[in-house]
């Protein structure tokens, strides 16, 4: 288990760097819901 968290350090800093959205979401969620709430998260 530390070795994915750290994996996901890595990539969340890796697209900060980037200037890239990281979006972690777990696998037993409906893509579309993870899409919908990233979506309206950035609608001012």
């Amino acid at each position: 288990m530390f070795r994915l968290t750290g994996l996901c350090e890595e990539l969340r800093a890796f697209s900060r760097k980037h200037g890239a959205t990281y979006v972690r979401m777990r696998t037993d969620e409906d893509l579309d819901s993870v899409i919908r709430r990233f979506v309206a998260r950035g609608i001012d």
